[in-house]
Formats: C-alpha cells, sequence, structure tokens
C-alpha cells in the first residue's frame, strides 16, 4: 500500500479511469446493487486496462522519439534524481498520459457514434455482439434522479399542478409547491400543494375547495399522480 503523499497521488490518478468508466456505465446501463468488492473489482480492472493502452502508446512513442520523451531507465534507476532534473517534462507527460487513459476508459464504457457504423460493416463474430454492445450503451441514458424529479422539473418555465389520487379514492388538486428530491423511491418521501387545493372526496361527484393554505401529503398515500405544466399566467 502506498504511505508517502506522492505514492498515494499516483495511486489514486491510476484508479481514475475506472472511476470514469464506472460513472459512464452507470449513466448508460442499468444495474443492480454490487458489493464494494465487485465495484472495486470494477474500477481496477479498468484503470488497468486504460493505464496498459496507454503504456503501449507511450511505448512505441518512446520507441519511436526517445530524445523527445522521458527516459524511463532513468526513472527507474533513481526516480527523485530524475524528477528533480526533468520535473516539467516529466509532469507534463504524465497529466497527459492520465488524460488519454481518461479518454480511453471513457470510449470503451460509451463508445462514439462512429463505433456503431464500424461494427455494422462485418457480421463475423464477434461484431454482432459487439454492435448490439455499442447500440445498448450509446442509445440508453439514466439520470440519478427520482421519479418525482424528473416529472415535475421537465418544464422549468411551467407551473406544475399535480392531481393526487390517494389510496382510499381522495382525489386532490393543485399547485406543486415543494416536494422531498431523494433519489430513493420510498414512501418516506412527501410533497406539498399550495392552495387553492381542490378535494373530491370517494362519495361526492365534483371537487370542492379545501380549506388550507398548504396541503402536505406522504408518498405511502399516493396511488397516482397526474401532471399538468400550465404557463406563469
Amino acid at each position: 500500500m502506498p504511505t508517502t503523499v506522492s505514492s498515494i497521488f499516483i495511486f489514486v490518478a491510476l484508479l481514475v479511469p475506472g472511476f470514469v468508466y464506472l460513472a459512464r456505465t452507470e449513466s448508460r446501463l442499468p444495474g443492480q446493487q454490487y458489493t464494494a468488492l465487485r465495484e472495486t473489482a470494477s474500477i481496477v480492472s479498468a484503470s488497468l486496462f486504460s493505464n496498459l493502452v496507454v503504456l503501449a502508446v507511450f511505448g512505441i512513442l518512446r520507441a519511436s522519439w526517445p530524445a523527445a520523451t522521458p527516459d524511463v531507465g532513468a526513472i527507474v534507476r533513481d526516480p527523485a534524481v530524475y524528477f528533480r532534473a526533468h520535473y516539467v517534462e516529466v509532469t507534463v507527460w504524465s497529466a497527459a498520459l492520465l488524460m488519454v487513459a481518461i479518454g480511453v476508459a471513457a470510449i470503451a464504457a460509451v463508445p462514439p457514434a462512429w463505433s456503431e457504423s464500424v461494427a455494422a460493416r462485418t457480421n463475423v463474430w464477434p461484431a454482432p455482439a459487439l454492435r448490439a454492445a455499442v447500440a445498448r450503451r450509446r442509445r440508453s441514458s439514466i439520470a440519478p434522479e427520482s421519479g418525482w424529479g424528473r416529472a415535475f422539473h421537465r418544464h422549468p418555465d411551467r407551473v406544475v399542478h399535480l392531481g393526487l389520487r390517494l389510496r382510499d379514492g381522495t382525489y386532490l388538486y393543485g399547485r406543486l409547491l415543494e416536494f422531498n428530491a431523494q433519489i430513493e423511491e420510498s414512501d418516506d418521501r412527501s410533497l406539498q400543494l399550495a392552495g387553492p387545493v381542490e378535494i373530491r372526496t370517494p362519495s361526492a361527484d365534483s371537487t370542492a375547495p379545501l380549506d388550507a393554505d398548504a396541503v402536505l401529503v406522504g408518498a405511502s398515500e399516493i396511488k397516482t399522480i397526474t401532471v399538468h405544466y400550465l404557463p406563469e399566467d
């Protein structure tokens, strides 16, 4: 395990591509809650793959233009001495290689648009499976947001009015004042309607004004929600 500040920084930097890969993957594919060990293995594997690709590219550059790249042998033999003498070169190259590794991880998680057309040119294995995987990751998008938040904020320039049908058959209608925006879809959430609020009991035929300036309703009592986007006026 890294013990010095510099080694901890390098260790974290090498894992950044894996974090990017995991975040991009979770934004495109629905998944289940994995254990910490499973997520750690995913991050490490993605980071290792991305860093190996970048090191392979750097090896080609080193063999082709040795004068323009850092001396890997000198870094291995005495890293402190070489870094003090070439700290600008080493820093620039390290940052550039890290950015490339992050880009590799991001592309591996969500391939670019041209990858679909490339995969469509052949039906030889593994092209069909690769084409399906690319299409699945590119054509779906998952936002870390609750269903309430996505529905209520779909049109920010409009006033949101809600029709709430409760579990006992009661119907409420009014302007949305505020709601619990937590991502977890639990019954502990609540929302608040601003007055005037209309109510229709199960035995009534029409709605009637409710004598209240605001009404709070718990999610556990709501059966269905209808959303209306109305102009400001």
